[in-house]
């Protein structure tokens, strides 16, 4: 996906002979055939006929070896060992000005089939034992009747699963068929508690008003929440922030996806920043703003770490978790990922007064 937006970036980093910009499956595989030279940059087509699309074989694969890495741990608890991912649709109808879907994928949804998913979830099934799958489609619920056909129908393979979504997406009768086919967490991007953020600035095209209440319709339909909220974005105000540490005090939520905002190339809202400073070895929700403006990076982080302490030391955080209880190893990897969020935290913090001393020593010196 990198080079599909960063092309002439990723050719000369690289110094690979070529890149492919675009969905590169049929490109490879004509690359393999020889029937294209492997020279510069390679661009291809969207794919329309995702079905035609070869699902992973994971031939000679230890399925295991995929739940040994940190990222994994939130999989852990919200879904029975082992699991794996599965993709069902590309593209994305809307414009939220922080994504870079739009230009990875394009603005048209399209869907694999039922039948073709099935196929692909039975394989997993009957080769590794597979027991759950974390759908990471852009919106799962875009297409209600495409949803009300696959929870029929894996409500059949008795696993359990979960996705990623929008608020404005979902009703109480969808919801009622997520869960009842066996859907454990939903997903949900609300990014921000201002509704001036979600409008003016993310142009989101949702309204707090509208997460509280799917929020809310959610855990009613006994599906857990996953949120995920971003601070620092351009044009961001520190009243602003304030709203959003206002929220995530007030909703329930099992899950909150914490992030200090990365301006991604292919996005509306980026203005070639200097991305490269982003460090994907690090802790994804501990990396410092790389915002040109300095005021507005110090608030980031200030806001940043208030939402940590605010959303970990909730009393409503533990009362959810403690609902874990009757499945101790979720209950043990909930509370191992929150260990870790912690220690990470802690690790920065020594690290940042470890630096400022030395600067300090550097400075008298």
């Amino acid at each position: 996906m990198h080079p599909t937006v960063l092309p002439e970036f990723v050719l000369n980093d690289s110094g690979a002979d070529a890149v492919v910009s675009g969905e590169g499956e049929n490109i490879f595989l004509k690359i393999a055939k020889k029937e294209i030279e492997p020279k510069g940059i390679i661009k291809a087509e969207f794919i329309n006929d995702i079905d035609g699309i070869p699902f992973p074989k994971y031939k000679n694969t230890n399925i295991n070896q995929y739940l040994k890495y940190s990222g994994t741990h939130r999989n852990r608890y919200t879904l029975p060992f082992p699991n794996l991912a599965v993709i069902c649709a590309r593209g994305c109808p809307f414009k939220c000005a922080y994504c870079a879907s739009n230009s990875l994928f394009g603005k048209v949804i399209r869907s694999r089939s039922v039948k073709n998913v099935m196929l692909e979830i039975d394989y997993l099934i009957s080769t590794f034992g597979i027991k759950g799958i974390t759908f990471h489609d852009d919106t799962f619920t875009i297409n209600k009747e495409w949803t009300f056909e696959f929870c029929k129908e894996i409500k059949l393979r008795k696993i359990k699963w979960s996705c990623g979504s929008r608020v404005d997406t979902v009703n109480q009768e969808i919801l009622y068929a997520m869960k009842n086919s066996g859907c454990t967490f939903i997903h949900y991007g609300i990014e921000s508690g201002s509704d001036r953020v979600l409008k003016d600035i993310m142009n989101k095209g949702i309204t707090t008003k509208l997460a509280e209440n799917t929020i809310r319709i959610t855990r009613k339909s006994g599906i857990g929440v996953i949120n995920s909220f971003m601070f620092g974005l351009p044009g961001e105000t520190e009243e602003d922030l304030k709203k959003t540490i206002e929220f995530i005090k007030t909703v329930q939520m099992e899950v909150a996806q914490l992030s200090i905002f990365v301006p991604l190339p292919g996005s509306k809202l980026f203005k070639g920043e200097p991305w490269t400073l982003f460090s994907s070895d690090r802790d994804f929700f501990n990396n410092p703003s790389i915002v040109e403006d300095k005021e507005l990076a110090r608030l980031a982080t200030k806001y940043h770490n208030k939402a940590l302490k605010t959303f970990i030391f909730s009393p409503l955080r533990y009362s959810i978790l403690l609902k874990l209880a009757k499945n101790p190893i979720n209950l043990f990897y909930a509370f191992k990922l929150l260990a870790l969020v912690i220690f990470e935290r802690l690790k920065n913090n020594v690290s940042k007064k470890e630096n400022s001393e030395k600067k300090w020593i550097e400075v008298t010196d």
